[in-house]
């Protein structure tokens, strides 16, 4: 993923998201219109993105998707 990442950073002028960069490499263009390779890429992408948003909700990770740490004393009870 190292290559699809420096190219799609090159193209975008700035730091891909992880999104950006999933949609990017499991993702092609069918009749000028961007399709998933595969139903389960599209699924792992969907519980990625509902993962990151009850992190949000719960404040784990910054706004740019990255994750908090925490302290010694703090646990994540799903883990």
């Amino acid at each position: 993923m190292g290559t699809a990442k420096r190219k799609l950073e090159a193209s975008l002028g700035r730091p891909a998201t992880r999104e950006e960069i999933w949609k990017k490499t499991h993702m092609k263009l069918r009749d000028g219109k961007e399709v998933w390779v595969e139903t389960r890429a599209v699924d792992t992408y969907n519980r990625y993105i509902q993962a990151i948003e009850e992190l949000k909700k719960n404040r784990l990770i910054d706004d740019q998707g990255n994750p908090i740490m925490l302290s010694g004393e703090e646990t994540l009870s799903w883990m």
